[in-house]
């Protein structure tokens, strides 16, 4: 019997099995307790069982040379042949867990209710026709799909592999038929095992950030509760055995933007403000200085500020975000700064209206309000400067411009601006 699966083409089998007797009007499929002895049931089991698959392996053979162009009809031959032929079939079983209610859960556990867990099913069927982790075609009306090979054409597929996920077992089943033998199908299952485990941390960080933006409080497996980045510092400490570097559902990078700090700003209080300001309404509960947003097209990020002459938004996430972020917040945080420099400015000269100011401090100044409306700073002439005529009846100007400085310079609205020679980088 062990010869039928080194069989290479198609032969025609004849078998001759003698049985005994059974009782009238039984049923003609083969029961043990119609009288068959011990040794010949076991033997008529494994013969059935070797001709079942030999004749999947035939139809699985025929059906993987019609190529990538395969019928539905022929998807579901090809599945109930991957069924009746386990001994040339490899195939697994992943446990499904989803995060709802803070935790990781079988979508089969009685405490789940039916749109948590249709929520999660959904997630996970948007990833597989999405199509990052592998690509798929649907092989029944259940959840039943037919894995695409990657390296097929339209004569023939390198092999057949079928998805199954199974709801009442909160399993994830994965069947893989490869004509080099079942070593082969053992690989090709493996990283398809690889592929579902990525998928399905996908969904989890999917989950995470939906739960994230419905409730403002982050769980631990998105975002750790000690962080190590520090508000506007990066702390030295060093992860230990017992502190993950890393929560297990973070979420990459998918944007960075950099903003120029203006010398007499300090960073950790300019952080703050912003935090406070801008990003107020974005802000997590439990998290200082996290803040959670959804964009125009749904995708939900989460954000830090941190930096050290300068401020950086990190934005993180499992898709880029769109310009809402990208764009509008970012100007939102660019007019911000400009707003927490002048006032730092202004807080200053009021204090003390002869306090020596840089030349990069009168820069500023001069292209505050251009900087602030967004356009473009041209640099042929000096800022916010008009020219006014004297009319042609004013006989002494000179006597006209002295009498206007000596109201200016007697006025306490006005002051005359101490700007050093010297440039200084340093804040004073």
């Amino acid at each position: 019997m062990d010869g039928l699966s080194d069989i290479r083409r198609s032969v025609k089998v004849a078998v001759s099995v003698t049985t005994f007797t059974s009782r009238e009007g039984s049923n003609p499929k083969l029961h043990h307790n119609e009288g068959l002895p011990s040794l010949h049931y076991a033997f008529a089991l494994a013969l059935r069982s070797k001709l079942l698959s030999f004749t999947a392996a035939q139809q699985l053979e025929r059906l993987r040379h019609v190529g990538s162009d395969i019928s539905a009809i022929d998807l579901r031959t090809a599945m109930t042949c991957i069924i009746q032929a386990p001994d040339i079939v490899v195939t697994t079983k992943v446990p499904l867990l989803i995060f709802v209610r803070d935790k990781m859960r079988e979508p089969s556990s009685p405490t789940l209710g039916e749109n948590e867990v249709s929520s999660a099913y959904n997630l996970i069927i948007g990833e597989l026709h999405r199509g990052e982790f592998m690509t798929v075609k649907r092989a029944t009306k259940a959840s039943s799909y037919y894995i695409v090979p990657d390296n097929s054409d339209e004569k023939s597929l390198a092999y057949w592999a079928f998805i199954y996920i199974q709801r009442s077992e909160a399993k994830v089943a994965i069947a893989v038929y490869h004509p080099a033998g079942n070593q082969a199908a053992a690989n090709v299952l493996e990283e398809f095992r690889i592929a579902w485990n990525k998928l399905m941390h996908r969904v989890n960080q999917l989950l995470l950030l939906e739960s994230l933006h419905l409730t403002r409080v982050a769980s631990a497996l998105l975002i750790l509760e000690h962080p190590q980045i520090e508000l506007g510092t990066i702390s030295q400490s060093k992860p230990t055995d017992n502190i993950s570097s890393s929560a297990q559902y973070e979420c990459e990078e998918v944007f960075r933007r950099r903003f120029h700090l203006n010398h007499r700003c300090e960073i950790n209080t300019t952080i703050l403000e912003l935090g406070s300001s801008v990003l107020h309404q974005f802000a997590v509960a439990n998290r200082k200085g996290v803040f959670v947003y959804r964009d125009e097209k749904e995708n939900i990020v989460y954000m830090t500020l941190a930096g050290s002459d300068h401020v950086e938004l990190v934005v993180k996430g499992v898709a880029t975000p769109e310009t809402s972020v990208t764009q509008q917040l970012c100007r939102l945080i660019e007019k911000k700064l400009l707003s927490i420099a002048l006032e730092h400015l202004s807080s200053l000269l009021t204090k003390n209206p002869y306090f020596d100011l840089k030349p990069v401090d009168l820069e500023f100044l001069e292209t505050y309000e251009s900087a602030y409306q967004g356009s473009e700073v041209s640099s042929s002439a000096p800022f916010n400067e008009f020219d006014y005529y004297f009319p042609q009846a004013c006989v002494d100007p000179m006597l006209v411009l002295l009498y206007f400085r000596q109201n200016i310079c007697g006025s306490t609205y006005f002051h005359r601006l101490q700007v050093s020679d010297k440039f200084d980088s340093e804040s004073e």
